[in-house]
Order: structure tokens, then C-alpha cells, then sequence
């Protein structure tokens, strides 16, 4: 479990992971700028929710995981170029 100042860590993390897309978002296509803006808000999101942990004074939420896990699957997309999630293979 998190302490507070911890979750305060892993929040501003999160949010310079944001701002970091936002810029990002600027230089690339239309489509590609959207799905990088959505990106950024949902790490806004998870900032937001961590905060509010550490204000209440407990961290039960295992953020590092998921945290990964999308960024993991961003830096996928750019490497395999951008793919828009209709235009996916069904399984």
C-alpha cells in the first residue's frame, strides 16, 4: 500500500506523462492527436484519483501496473504506426 507522499509522487508523474502527450499531440495527424489528447486526459484522470487517495490517507489502487500497461500500448501504436482501432483485424 502507497503512503500519501508517494501517491503525490506517482500523481505528478501522471500528470508530466500528460503534459508530455500534449505536446506531443501537436506535432502529429488529426486522428493520431486526438487519441493522444484522450491519452493525456485519462492520466489526468489517474493523477486526479491518486490525489484524492492521499487526501483521504490510504492508497489501495495498484496505479504502476496499469500505468505501464498504457504506456506500454502507446509506444506499440507509434511503432507500428497508427491504427485506427476500427479499422483493427477481429479476432
Amino acid at each position: 500500500m502507497a503512503n500519501a507522499s508517494e501517491l503525490h509522487e506517482q500523481a505528478a508523474a501522471l500528470r508530466d506523462m500528460a503534459k508530455r502527450a500534449r505536446r506531443l499531440a501537436k506535432g502529429v495527424s488529426q486522428p493520431d492527436s486526438e487519441r493522444i489528447i484522450a491519452y493525456a486526459m485519462e492520466l489526468e484522470q489517474k493523477a486526479a484519483e491518486l490525489e484524492k487517495q492521499a487526501a483521504e490517507g490510504f492508497g489501495s489502487a495498484p496505479v504502476q501496473p496499469a500505468f505501464t500497461q498504457q504506456q506500454q500500448q502507446v509506444q506499440q501504436q507509434q511503432a507500428a504506426g497508427s491504427v485506427d482501432p476500427a479499422e483493427k483485424p477481429k479476432p
